[in-house]
């Protein structure tokens, strides 16, 4: 990876604008490399052959060597890099225990960082990555899983207002450039971790109708349909990578157990999530002939 303090190149053909904050925009160079290019956050070409990548920002951070672009670069280019590279990059967070990891998927607003949160301030848990997990099949790694999950981020995006309630102390967080009302929060030192086996998926669906958390086991077709509503993908406009994502999602919904947790969105039901989660992570093998919600709810 090279950093340049100068402006990056432009797009000769754009493809596709994600909206956002970010507002990036992929394209080509004229030489034929990719390009994502963001008004606020820097330019990163990434190479048509190999792996080299080339961000340019012309606003150097006092911190660092360009502190807004390195944010950006971490949290929305490098997962949507890696499908490139046969990775399966989902619109997650993920928690390790003893057992392995567990994906939290959902929607913006759904309550993924403040449940890993909470499973890491308070329950032991270790934070694996933020809003994006990164996630392979390879059997060469870990032989008793089907599926990895590698590490993304040591820490998660929390709104401020929710440090009290978690018992998140301010001094383990930093501010984000790209937001006003939110912080990174490290509950522990930036250290190296191996892969770990994926063991369950669990979909959180908040509700303020519900009084207490309840688990439900989901088939592998339900599964695939809301796992393929939090894929990542590098070109949207492109066809056969997206027929190449969902085949990696049915794959692995039909590997690794899912459930959709119904929860209420208060701070003093953490516990009783966090209990239903763990029992999730118990359960190994998903049974194909296994009937699925019509055999009741753990935790209900």
């Amino acid at each position: 990876m090279v950093w340049h303090e100068a402006p990056g190149p432009a797009a000769a053909s754009p493809l596709f604008q994600w909206p956002g904050r970010y507002g990036f925009v992929l394209g080509h160079t004229d030489g034929g490399d990719w390009i994502l290019d963001s008004p606020r956050h820097g330019t990163v070409v990434i190479a048509a052959a190999g792996d080299e990548l080339r961000c340019f920002t012309e606003a150097p951070s006092p911190g660092g060597p360009m502190e807004a672009a390195s944010e950006a670069l971490v949290r929305r280019v490098l997962p949507r890099i890696l499908p490139l590279r046969g990775a399966l990059a989902l619109h997650a967070a993920a928690v390790v225990s003893g057992t392995g990891a567990t994906l939290l998927l959902g929607p913006s607003g759904g309550g993924k960082s403040t449940i890993a949160a909470a499973l890491a301030a308070r329950h032991g848990w270790r934070l694996f990555a933020d809003d994006v997990a990164i996630v392979r099949s390879e059997p060469d790694v870990l032989a008793d899983a089907a599926f990895v999950v590698w590490p993304a981020a040591t820490g998660v995006c929390l709104r401020t207002d929710a440090l009290a309630p978690l018992g998140v102390a301010p001094a383990r967080c930093h501010a984000l450039t790209a937001y006003a009302d939110k912080v990174w929060y490290e509950p522990e030192p930036c250290v190296p971790a191996d892969p770990q086996p994926l063991r369950a998926l669990i979909f959180l669906q908040r509700s303020e109708a519900a009084s207490i958390p309840v688990l439900e086991p989901v088939p592998g077709s339900e599964g695939l349909v809301l796992a393929a509503c939090q894929l990542f993908r590098f070109n949207p406009s492109d066809r056969e990578e997206l027929t190449r994502g969902l085949e990696q999602v049915g794959r692995l919904a039909a590997a690794v157990p899912a459930f959709v947790l119904t929860y209420p969105p208060r701070h003093d039901a953490l516990p009783a999530i966090a209990a239903r989660i763990e029992e999730a992570t118990r359960v190994r093998r998903r049974d194909s002939a296994s009937p699925a919600r019509d055999a009741g709810a753990l935790g209900a």
